[in-house]
């Protein structure tokens, strides 16, 4: 079972990496808010090891935007996925999002 869920969580920082090169990708704190205000993005990448307020920031903008949010990942985690530095990374593909959703509802 943990084996089955590890490797769920490469998958999905994988689509991640693909969304990246295919230009489907938002990363950084002021291009996701201007991007989520626009309402189009699906999910909302937060590291797990951002500041307290940060976390407490994107949680408010993600409920009050209607924008799914997700916590389960260092920052380490993304950056490595995506091949850049960052905190928070916003996806604006459905099709991605689709296939991430399913791998994340499997998770909870």
């Amino acid at each position: 079972m943990e084996e089955n869920k590890e490797n769920r969580r490469v998958k999905i920082l994988n689509l991640l990496g693909l969304s990246q090169k295919a230009g489907y990708l938002v990363s950084g704190n002021d291009s996701v808010i201007a991007e989520m205000r626009k309402g189009k993005l699906k999910i909302v990448f937060v590291a797990s090891d951002s500041s307290e307020k940060t976390i407490d920031d994107f949680k408010k903008k993600c409920y009050f935007y209607h924008v799914r949010v997700n916590f389960d990942y260092s920052e380490e985690e993304l950056s490595s996925s995506i091949g850049r530095n960052r905190k928070i990374i916003g996806l604006n593909n459905d099709k991605m999002y689709a296939a991430i959703e399913k791998l994340l509802e499997v998770n909870e």
